[in-house]
């Protein structure tokens, strides 16, 4: 079954940046090595481990978004009102949707 994306720009802008966020997140897991992922991953789950022991068993899930979370910070991506206001005035991130950062 092929899912069909709607006009990126027919969205919400909220709805743009979160997309544009998950692009820039995606890009960064295929531009790293492997194993600086695993590495990361890694961290993130002794983070995740210590400070909530004795916990349920950490899914791949809430792995997968903790992992995502930590790269956003690392990224030093701007927030959605800065992220918004670039757009409207045609700085350094309003690209090409989803491009441009």
């Amino acid at each position: 079954m092929t899912t069909i994306m709607p006009d990126p720009l027919l969205l919400p802008l909220r709805a743009r940046y979160l997309l544009w966020v998950e692009d820039r997140i995606e890009s960064y897991k295929n531009r790293v090595p492997r194993s600086d992922l695993l590495c990361l991953a890694d961290e993130v789950c002794e983070e995740i481990r210590a400070a909530s022991p004795g916990a349920d068993p950490i899914t791949e899930v809430l792995l997968a978004r903790a992992v995502d979370q930590r790269i956003l910070l690392l990224l030093q991506l701007p927030d959605f009102r800065l992220w918004s206001r670039s757009r409207r005035t045609g700085g350094v991130m309003a690209g090409n949707f989803p491009a441009g950062s």
